[in-house]
């Protein structure tokens, strides 16, 4: 096992030691960064003879080169804020290696990442927010979905895992339960909420009530 390659390794740990501690929609994440932003660069580098020096080399390189696609402004650079996660993910595999003893040391101790930074978060005003609700009125089929969307503040995956089940029309509410995502291959995952906090139950405003309702009653006659 020692001789196998960093790409190897984090194949074996995704799937023998990360399957049953994360969510599914988690762990396609984590594979996606491992095959784009790691393997790309070093997986066929040998696990036994990685160094810190191959990893902070690995993580400049990253930084300018990481993204597969260019993007219309940062080019193929990443931001400061995947390098961390490329870092973190890192981190924690190579852990894993040296509690098998497969390495001695964790070669990503000792090195310099970017510093965490923060964006500020667009909101639309309120002029912005009337232009938008105008526009999606000449989306027949996403309309509904913004609306609810705009209107209870709710996770895209959040609303798409909504049953009528969860709906309590007598009592206006509204009950999160799960959330739906999409997999690799573009299959659907259907799993828990992304916190534990994210299980609750919501008032709905009346007029996503009165949306709801109505699309009820078109299920009900289809």
């Amino acid at each position: 096992d020692c001789r196998m390659t960093l790409g190897e390794w984090l194949d074996k740990w995704l799937d023998e030691y990360m399957m049953f501690t994360l969510r599914e929609s988690t762990i396609e994440g984590y594979r996606c960064m491992a095959e784009h932003q790691i393997k790309r660069f070093i997986g066929n580098k040998q696990l036994s003879s990685l160094t810190t020096a191959d990893v902070q080399r690995f993580y400049n390189k990253v930084k300018k080169e990481g993204r597969t696609k260019p993007h219309p402004i940062s080019g193929y650079e990443l931001s400061n804020t995947m390098v961390r996660k490329v870092h973190m993910l890192l981190h924690q595999a190579l852990d894993v290696a040296v509690k098998e003893r497969l390495i001695v040391r964790n070669p990503t101790d000792g090195t310099t990442i970017p510093k965490k930074t923060t964006t500020e978060k667009q909101v639309l005003d309120d002029s912005q927010l009337e232009r938008f609700m105008e526009a999606i009125k000449e989306e027949p089929y996403w309309n509904d979905f913004f609306y609810v969307e705009i209107m209870t503040g709710l996770r895209r995956g959040e609303i798409c895992g909504i049953k009528w089940s969860d709906i309590n029309f007598d009592d206006g509410t509204l009950c999160i339960r799960r959330s739906v995502g999409r997999s690799r291959g573009n299959g659907i995952t259907v799993g828990e909420t992304k916190t534990g906090a994210g299980v609750r139950k919501i008032i709905m405003p009346p007029s996503v009530q009165s949306l709801l309702e109505r699309k009820r009653t078109e299920a009900i006659n289809e």
